[in-house]
């Protein structure tokens, strides 16, 4: 059985009128998330936040800034 998610999301009406807002907040973490430098402790509030953030911009280590990636790529 194949699930269409249009059509899963159509059934959620309730919803449908916030994903465009959601959307917007991922696509701004994206587009921040290359300007923020990496904080030097990961359990204070930056940090945290910082986590959060790159979590929602669907980064995963995989920016220039993620943590112990720093050094220039050849």
């Amino acid at each position: 059985m194949d699930v269409n998610p249009i059509q899963l999301m159509n059934t959620i009406p309730a919803l449908m009128p916030y994903v465009p807002y959601v959307l917007m907040v991922l696509g701004l973490c994206a587009v921040l998330m290359p300007w923020l430098p990496t904080p030097a402790n990961p359990r204070s509030a930056y940090g945290l936040a910082y986590a959060v953030m790159n979590a929602m911009a669907q980064n995963y280590r995989n920016s220039r800034n993620a943590a112990g990636t720093d050094k220039p790529t050849p």
